[in-house]
């Protein structure tokens, strides 16, 4: 996938702006997104993924942020919400769906 078509994304659906790098991944299309709200990483989840599983990731990464424990004493990558307040936005990309994801770069 592009990186425009990311920016275009993560744009749309995060009010996030910024430049756009690829980087690499084993499941999932993974990209470096920098700009005035610091570094997150952007993942794209193909269609035919467990997207169940992924809900449960975002779900463990936010209560890890909300213990007590991490509060400051850890850096712990926060899952940004999309301007619908989503952890994960489906998106149709050329006829193909993806789970987009925004998390904090750590």
């Amino acid at each position: 996938m592009e990186c425009e078509t990311v920016l275009k994304l993560v744009e749309e659906h995060y009010q996030l702006k910024g430049t756009v790098k690829s980087l690499g991944g084993f499941l999932d299309l993974n990209f470096l997104l920098e700009g005035h709200e610091g570094k997150h990483i952007v993942k794209l989840s193909k269609e035919d993924s467990n997207f169940d599983l992924l809900h449960l990731q975002n779900a463990v990464l936010e209560h890890f942020n909300r213990h007590p424990l991490a509060q400051g004493k850890c850096d712990v990558t926060k899952v940004k919400k999309s301007k619908k307040g989503l952890a994960m936005t489906m998106v149709d990309v050329g006829g193909s769906i993806y789970g987009l994801r925004v998390l904090s770069y750590v």
